[in-house]
């Protein structure tokens, strides 16, 4: 029972971190990998959506595109009586 204090104490020193604050110079290089690594995630993601928005927008205009030349097939075929039906009646 007489470890256990002890180790509660070791605990709580670990618990308050390294016995040096980080210095300047240190803390600055950290923070700009970690900015870099943030920008280089953050590119990686809209570069990622960006070409997920082309695809759906590609897919949409080939859709409207089939639509719109189906509807003019439909409206030409409406347009041109059946001549050759007249022609083999005569």
């Amino acid at each position: 029972m007489k470890l256990a204090p002890v180790l509660l104490t070791l605990l709580a020193l670990a618990a308050c971190g390294p016995a040096e604050p980080e210095s300047t110079a240190n803390k600055a290089s950290r923070l700009e990998r970690e900015i870099a690594e943030r920008e280089k995630a953050l590119n990686a993601q809209v570069e990622n959506e960006l070409s997920q928005t082309e695809q759906r927008l590609a897919a949409e205009a080939d859709q409207a595109l089939n639509s719109l030349n189906a509807a003019a097939a439909n409206s030409l075929d409406e347009a041109v009586p059946a001549a050759p039906a007249q022609n083999r009646a005569r």
